[in-house]
């Protein structure tokens, strides 16, 4: 009896140390996960977007000369990228129809010219909305405040609120079901019909999308013009970090309230005012990580270089390293229905590579803090 008892006190901590030790390589994926994304993925994506960004804007608008014509190019370029990530979405939808079929070559050649369009286009409508909005309302506190507050309580009515979240939060890898499957907010299929896959598109695009850029221009321009006037986006030196503080400690705050709220939320209790309050700090901390690097970029990225070709070299290498790390999807937005369980730290660059030996599965690939269970 007593080498019976003696063996199975063994055999369970034998069993318990196994559990300590798992879940220890799970924490140590969850923080190089994050550190990742931090500081390698965040930064190539905010490379891509500056140099993409301020290039099209000079392209665009070096000439301009009236209200009017800023307003009729701004249209121009939102309505060329609108369409085409309409266009992309439904040919995706096509592709991952008939993916059985097709060779590998050209799944994957297909993939990476759409993944370079999709990030380049979104690029085109954010130029485009920005500049639109530019041309609009005056940039007083009070209508930045009124559309910054309009547009996000349109979004989380919807429950489309999620959506605004980004780098270093969200993290996006180039999985051929990530890719060929894009998110949107009625999750339409092929088999459902056409017409449906495209109105389902359009909406996302043009209700959801619209939303979440306007969120974006209220608070960026609040924070450049009255919270933050001065700082990172004028003046170098120990400035230039504050929105990468400010970043940093809500990012802290937004793991551990996604892990607390993954534990207590159901469909009988869906915590959606504490998911909201969450996601405004994901928001936040998206909108001064992008501010705080932008900022870097502008002051040492090859400072010497002549602009056009400073932002052409950031665009070639956010892309290019992006997408040789198989996360150029990151470079993009999708415009979704917020999740039931919330996904506000949704990054797992290592979890999915050893979990799940390389297997090309998406739902591989969700937030790890807390339990095992990731965009754009």
């Amino acid at each position: 009896m007593e080498r019976t008892a003696d063996t199975s006190m063994e055999e369970g901590f034998n069993l318990n140390m196994k559990g300590i030790t798992s879940h220890k390589k799970k924490q140590i994926k969850e923080i190089l996960d994050l550190l990742f994304s931090m500081f390698i993925l965040g930064p190539l994506t905010v490379l891509f977007w500056r140099g993409t960004f301020n290039y099209l804007t000079i392209t665009a608008f070096k000439s301009v000369t009236s209200l009017e014509e800023r307003s009729l190019r701004a249209c121009f370029l939102f309505f060329i990228g609108l369409s085409v990530k309409i266009f992309l979405d439904i040919i995706k939808h096509i592709v991952y129809y008939y993916k059985d079929i097709l060779h590998p070559a050209i799944i994957f050649l297909v993939k990476m010219v759409v993944l370079y369009l999709d990030s380049l286009f979104g690029v085109f409508m954010w130029v485009g909305g920005f500049n639109i909005l530019y041309s609009g309302p005056k940039l007083y506190w009070y209508s930045l405040v009124s559309i910054l507050i309009v547009a996000s309580t349109l979004l989380m009515k919807l429950n489309g609120f999620q959506c605004t979240g980004g780098a270093p939060l969200i993290l996006a890898l180039d999985t051929n079901d990530g890719v060929f499957a894009p998110k949107s907010y009625f999750s339409s299929q092929l088999d459902e019909g056409c017409a449906w896959v495209a109105a389902d598109t359009v909406f996302s695009y043009a209700v959801i999308h619209v939303l979440v850029i306007c969120s974006w221009w209220g608070l960026w321009e609040l924070e450049n013009n009255y919270i933050l006037e001065e700082m990172e986006i004028v003046v170098k030196d120990v400035q230039a970090w504050d929105s990468l503080t400010i970043s940093l400690l809500l990012v802290i705050t937004v793991v551990y309230s996604n892990r607390y709220l993954k534990k207590h939320i159901s469909e009988e209790r869906p915590h959606r005012f504490e998911s909201n309050m969450v996601a405004w700090m994901g928001f936040l901390s998206a909108v001064n990580y992008w501010r705080g690097f932008w900022s870097i970029c502008d002051f040492y990225f090859f400072p010497d270089l002549p602009l056009n070709e400073n932002l052409i070299l950031s665009h070639v290498l956010g892309f290019l390293l992006s997408f040789l790390l198989g996360a150029s999807r990151s470079l993009t937005m999708s415009s979704h229905r917020d999740h039931l369980v919330p996904r506000f730290h949704d990054c797992c660059y290592f979890d999915l590579r050893t979990e799940t030996d390389g297997s090309d599965t998406e739902e591989a690939s969700r937030p790890l803090l807390g339990e095992i269970s990731t965009s754009t």
